[in-house]
């Protein structure tokens, strides 16, 4: 999922969440108290629906209730107060989670965070809350595509924080500090991590162990001289160096989603480098590629061809560089290219890796345009003669 005015790096939907549990005092009620709850988390998140359902009597009796991003927080907690069930004990609210983009500018994640408020046997009438946040946004570590997320996280903890504090003040039992937001690793220094994976990426005479620590490498924020060191040791370091800095650089920013004339001009140039890569290494497939491209469609209209030209010709390639690879240090990189792009859309991830290993065979400007087309925002399908043209992000 890309939230648009944040980069896609950040985001790791499939796992990444944290839970902060919570309690009110004795004698509390779910309504007078799920509207204090809701006042707190205003500063936090702007409340998009709210379900009421009775988990006594097995869940059922939900009502559901949506709300105007635009409707004034008095007027929502009216309006969800109105629809509550008599015997409704469990409500759950989503909202949309206040953030704040690399540059400031304001970001509403919707469902970043919901709140599940409970009031019933199953808590001995003692008033429970959880909060769930989508929170990758919020840490300075992930386990999404690059771990080493300090410069958002710097933007938007404290109000996290200050909403927490604020929260627990109101609550009888709960726990002031922030959430576990740091994924992906056990060490509390993102700098130890660093260290020791590079350590780990040029001990050459020890055979790859960990293709993902591996990959992480080369997804984190390295400084010029860790960069240099872990391209020392290749025939085509500069080259390969330079190759991992423009892709991380494309995946870490903003997706600029290229106009239709801007994808058709770049998918031109990747069908037309694909075709000499073909040439030059015999790969059949890429021969046959056709000459023009055809129409730019949205992802959620397409489906995936049975049979892709451009991927049949990209697994001969990487084929080509394994049975090309003979030294330890070449194996170490190929092991780590191909897990650097393993969290990206598994369409995508071999395309890239094609484009990060491009040097190993000598066909580096060939493939350039795959990068370029990808920064854009658009995917290449090649289905018999029809080339389609995918905008991934909008």
């Amino acid at each position: 999922m890309l939230v648009e005015g944040l980069p896609r790096g950040t985001w790791g939907w499939a796992s990444n969440s944290a839970t902060w549990h919570f309690a009110m005092s004795d004698g509390d009620l779910l309504e007078a108290s799920l509207s204090d709850v809701l006042k707190i988390l205003s500063e936090l998140g702007t409340p998009l629906r709210i379900e009421w359902a009775s988990p006594s009597r097995g869940g059922e009796g939900a009502v559901v209730q949506e709300f105007e991003p635009s409707l004034d927080l008095a007027s929502v907690i009216e309006l969800a107060l109105q629809v509550k069930p008599e015997d409704a004990d469990m409500a759950r609210v989503f909202f949309g989670l206040k953030v704040l983009g690399l540059e400031g500018e304001p970001v509403n994640v919707t469902n970043g965070l919901w709140l599940s408020f409970e009031q019933s046997q199953y808590t001995d009438g003692r008033l429970e809350g959880v909060l769930f946040f989508k929170v990758d946004v919020l840490a300075p570590r992930t386990s999404a595509r690059f771990i080493d997320n300090s410069d958002l996280a710097s933007l938007n903890r404290r109000r996290l924080a200050d909403t927490l504090q604020e929260l627990a003040t109101r609550a009888e039992s709960a726990d002031a500090s922030e959430p576990m937001l740091d994924f992906g690793y056990p060490e509390d220094d993102l700098e130890s991590t660093k260290t020791d994976l590079l350590a780990t990426w040029l001990h050459m005479d020890d055979s790859p162990k960990s293709p993902f620590r591996l990959g992480r490498l080369l997804t984190m924020r390295l400084t010029e001289s860790e960069r240099g060191e872990l391209f020392s040791n290749f025939v085509e370091g500069k080259i390969l160096q330079q190759r991992h800095h423009e892709y991380l650089a494309a995946a870490t920013s903003s997706f600029w989603a290229g106009s239709d004339e801007a994808l058709r001009r770049e998918a031109e140039m990747v069908l037309a480098g694909l075709r000499e890569v073909g040439r030059r290494l015999s790969i059949s497939s890429w021969l046959e590629l056709p000459l023009s491209v055809g129409e730019v469609i949205d992802r959620s209209t397409w489906q995936a061809p049975e049979t892709d030209l451009l991927r049949i010709g990209m697994g001969q390639f990487l084929s080509m560089v394994n049975e090309e690879v003979t030294d330890d240090a070449t194996a170490r990189y190929l092991v780590g290219a191909s897990h650097s792009c393993w969290l990206q859309p598994r369409s995508e991830s071999q395309m890239l890796t094609g484009y990060l290993l491009g040097p190993l065979l000598g066909v580096s400007d060939e493939f350039d345009p795959l990068l370029a087309l990808w920064a854009l925002g658009g995917s290449l399908f090649v289905d018999d003669d029809r080339v389609l043209i995918v905008r991934d992000w909008r």
